[in-house]
């Protein structure tokens, strides 16, 4: 039922799993780096005070994590190129020809005498580096993707406690900085001109929004994202700021690898669904809420129809230089969330998440609906992802999930957690979804960021200090769905335990 060609095998982000074996490794360019090592950060329990350099080690042990991946069948393999390691030096009096009219970044132009600069600029080491670990995998049968950012940015771009200590009016900013979007298109160009030869697919983001929503949203703080500092301004010239960098970038790409060339984006998706489905008030608010959260991204960068408001308040305007910016989408599914109608007169707020559903739940619990949570207290919820598929099908572009794991150092839920979510993947594609492969995250517990270590989404642990690899059981469980491209009959009865076909 699945294609013969399905894509089975995993995702990885640089910043996550790279440092942890040599002092080579540790990437302290970053702001993520700048951010999980503060002392403030860490004595206010902003950050979990774990440290990166303890991570998994991919950055040297890749060929050994590669055998280990291939001796499952998979695939395919999603890795992440770090920013902050291609350019450690800022990029900025790069020469660029950039078109803004209207806040909007309508071109983004680089001469060819700055592909000399930039080659100056650039480490050559790290990027050649990367094209062995994409090497190794090739030479092992494997489909490769690469993804160009993965929240994480050149402490030269965002210098997240500065822009914390100073409201925001101090950089640099990150995202909320236009002329970002410009050194991404910098960066997105030289990369992808330096890999274009052993990369099969490419993506600009990861989860964008995850940045701005968190990073600038009312939970800021305790989320622990940077800056954290709650600016609705901030947020909003952020994912604006982003829209136009996965555009240009996109534009970028295509000039460089040409117009077969598959570029797409990966987004967090979430199945958003109203508390009180006979309720008109919270049917409403969901549906506002997930515009909000799913639905903007994809009416701006397919349709190119930009509704500045994000929620629907005005009318949307055709920036034809924003339409159609995406070959193929990647979905990542964690859970659901559950939405009432807010209470409070005259806020145009798209609604109030509902404690006990989706991903506000106790860790290692039951949710208000009486299923299992992750040690995240996200709640498992296979339903959403078949229903985020459905929903996401409507523009008409391929899709994979990228991203689909769950909390759980014991292996107690994730057996479960993967019949459950590939059955849904199986009955998406039974209503006509066209979805090409299916990445789990992840191969190798990492370090999920201000939450550190403490969160352990691998099929594979290791020992902090020998860094000996060790599977758990749901590593064997994974390969024997690889081996049947899917569910056979009695793998789709258990996924039935917890699963609920539509």
């Amino acid at each position: 039922m699945l294609r013969k060609d399905f894509m089975w095998g995993f995702s990885e982000a640089g910043f996550q799993f790279e440092m942890g074996y040599s002092d080579a490794a540790v990437d302290r360019g970053t702001d993520w780096y700048v951010w999980v090592t503060d002392p403030l950060n860490i004595m206010g329990r902003v950050v979990s005070g774990d440290r990166p350099e303890d991570g998994p080690g991919y950055w040297d042990l890749y060929r050994q994590d590669h055998q280990l991946i291939a001796e499952l069948g998979a695939n395919t393999m999603r890795i992440g190129v770090e920013w902050s390691r291609i350019f450690p030096k800022p990029t900025r009096e790069v020469k660029a020809r950039a078109t803004i009219e209207n806040g909007i970044v309508r071109d983004v132009e680089i001469p060819s005498e700055s592909e000399r600069e930039l080659e100056r600029l650039a480490d050559g080491a790290a990027l050649n580096h990367y094209r062995e670990m994409i090497r190794d995998l090739r030479e092992r049968g494997f489909k490769v993707i690469v993804n160009l950012n993965h929240f994480t940015q050149p402490i030269w771009v965002h210098d997240p406690l500065r822009a914390r200590s100073s409201a925001l009016r101090e950089g640099p900013l990150g995202w909320v900085d236009t002329a970002n979007v410009v050194e991404f298109v910098k960066y997105a160009h030289f990369v992808g001109s330096k890999l274009a030869d052993i990369v099969d697919m490419w993506s600009t983001f990861n989860e964008p929004f995850v940045v701005t929503d968190i990073g600038y949203g009312p939970n800021a703080a305790v989320a622990g994202f940077p800056p954290a500092f709650f600016s609705v301004e901030g947020l909003m010239k952020a994912r604006l700021n982003l829209v136009m960098a996965h555009a240009r970038g996109y534009d970028e790409l295509k000039r460089v690898l040409g117009k077969n060339s598959q570029v797409g984006i990966i987004y967090a998706t979430s199945a958003v669904e109203p508390l009180n489905k006979e309720s008109d008030a919270d049917r409403q608010a969901s549906e506002r809420m997930n515009y909000f959260s799913n639905l903007w991204y994809f009416e701006t960068l397919v349709k190119g129809e930009l509704d500045r408001s994000m929620m629907g308040l005005q009318p949307s305007e055709k920036v034809p230089e924003l339409r159609d910016k995406m070959d193929w989408i990647g979905v990542n599914y964690y859970s659901r969330t559950v939405i009432k109608a807010a209470t409070i007169p005259g806020l145009p707020l798209p609604g109030v998440i509902v404690p006990g559903y989706g991903f506000a739940c106790e860790p290692a619990s039951t949710s208000l609906a009486g299923r299992p949570t992750s040690e995240f207290g996200w709640e498992i919820y296979p339903e959403g992802l078949r229903n985020v598929l459905v929903v996401l099908s409507r523009y008409g572009k391929p899709m994979m999930v990228t991203e689909n794991g769950t909390a759980d150092r014991f292996d107690r839920l994730r057996p479960q957690f993967l019949f459950s979510h590939i059955a849904a993947v199986e009955d998406a594609v039974k209503k006509g979804c066209d979805v090409r492969g299916y990445l789990h995250w992840s191969y190798i517990d990492n370090f999920e960021w201000a939450r550190g270590f403490s969160m352990r989404f691998g099929l594979i642990t290791y020992d902090p200090q020998t860094k000996k690899r060790r599977v758990r059981p749901s590593y064997y469980i994974y390969r024997d769905i690889i081996q049947a491209n899917g569910l056979d009959e009695k793998m789709r009865g258990t996924a039935e335990l917890l699963y609920t076909p539509d």
